[in-house]
């Protein structure tokens, strides 16, 4: 069978063709990392709860008052 090299050429090209179309479908098959971490912050919340939400939140606040108020007492002894 005398195969041309223009023949040749053309069935390289589809097989390059599919292989390109392949890593495309396999990428469209995983999911972005955005949903990804959009999923593992749903998974955490629906773990942790609003009673979790509401525990971190309160924790926050007082943290903040704790370095408010530390500061402003060295601020105190620093100046007397």
């Amino acid at each position: 069978m005398n195969v041309s090299k223009y023949q040749r050429q053309m069935v390289s090209a589809n097989q390059n063709n599919l292989l390109s179309l392949m890593k495309v479908l396999k990428k469209m098959d995983r999911p972005n990392s955005t949903e990804n971490k959009n999923s593992k912050m749903k998974t955490w919340f629906k773990r942790v709860g609003v009673g979790g939400l509401i525990f971190f939140t309160v924790k926050g606040i007082v943290w903040l008052f704790v370095f408010y108020f530390g500061a402003e007492m060295f601020q105190e002894c620093a100046g007397n």
